[in-house]
């Protein structure tokens, strides 16, 4: 799992660049830290990270204005679980703070996985009720659509694609306040 913790912790970093990159007059230093960051998910996954390409610049009050924001915090990572697929692939469910977490609750989901020896993030995740109050679920945030299905017209995480679970390595407990989030970090 070590190569897995070393992905997420290389993403989150380049999260924070590219995200600190965007407060910036600087297109093109902003587009390539976007671009690092891209490069540890698959196809699907590129720019669905609440950032994408820049082809113009904001405003000069946008910079005036994030300049003077706190740094950006890199995400917390909680737990990951190794399953065996069906088809005896082995994928991780990581589960992480937002970006830029205030404080450290559960709110994202990756499914991580190899490609060509290489691990990559397959898809991602939010733990919410949709706005709708009642139970929490994961509900897909784009990427590969096997780890999906729809439930009550909403993509939510097909538990049975993952297969078997096979190792948990819980990492950081998310805060007590976070009913939710502690919930799903201690499921088995």
């Amino acid at each position: 799992m070590k190569n897995i913790i070393n992905l997420l912790e290389d993403f989150f970093e380049r999260e924070v660049n590219a995200l600190m990159a965007r407060r910036k007059a600087d297109m093109a230093n902003y587009n390539e830290k976007l671009k690092l960051m891209n490069e540890l998910t698959i196809e699907l996954l590129k720019n669905s990270f609440g950032m994408i390409p820049a082809k113009k610049l904001y405003d000069e009050s946008f910079y005036e204005r994030a300049q003077k924001a706190p740094p950006v915090l890199k995400r917390h990572l909680f737990r990951i679980d190794e399953y065996k697929t069906s088809k005896g692939d082995i994928v991780y469910t990581c589960m992480a703070s937002g970006s830029n977490p205030k404080i450290a609750s559960l709110f994202s989901l990756f499914i991580v996985g190899y490609i060509d020896n290489e691990p990559k993030i397959f898809t991602k995740f939010t733990l919410s009720d949709n706005g709708m109050g009642g139970d929490m679920k994961w509900f897909s945030g784009g990427g590969d659509e096997r780890f999906e299905h729809k439930v009550d017209d909403e993509f939510v995480l097909n538990e049975t694609a993952l297969g078997e679970k096979t190792e948990t390595l819980r990492l950081q407990e998310p805060v007590e306040t976070d009913i939710d989030g502690l919930k799903e970090y201690n499921k088995d």
